[in-house]
């Protein structure tokens, strides 16, 4: 949607990811907010490089919140055409799977517990 912040376009966007469980993709609302930070840090060179809350500079950071926002897209949108989550949406080997089952891992990293 033009003219409003990618922040609230991917929070509207995670709406319809409710079947995934919170439980397995903690603290998302917050993770976005990095993930756009990041982005416009990279895209715009702004002064966000200095998060508190993440180490922007950090390139397992930077691939898990691109990872993130791509996760966000692809699955809304398959989501949105009808997409039947249930053969393999949870499964390690397919991509939105795997972004789940190692999303604890990378919440870890990014938050510099790991």
């Amino acid at each position: 949607i033009r003219g409003i912040p990618p922040f609230f376009n991917y929070v509207r966007a995670i709406s319809g990811l409710a079947h995934f469980g919170e439980e397995k993709l903690k603290d998302l609302q917050k993770m976005i907010r990095l993930a756009v930070e990041c982005r416009n840090c990279y895209t715009h060179g702004t002064d966000s490089a200095n998060s508190r809350d993440a180490n922007f500079a950090d390139y397992a950071v930077v691939r898990f919140l691109t990872g993130l926002l791509e996760f966000i897209y692809a699955a809304s949108e398959l989501l949105e055409c009808g997409w039947d989550t249930s053969t393999s949406a949870l499964d390690s080997w397919h991509p939105i799977g795997g972004f789940v089952t190692h999303y604890d891992f990378n919440l870890a990293v990014t938050s510099g517990q790991q």
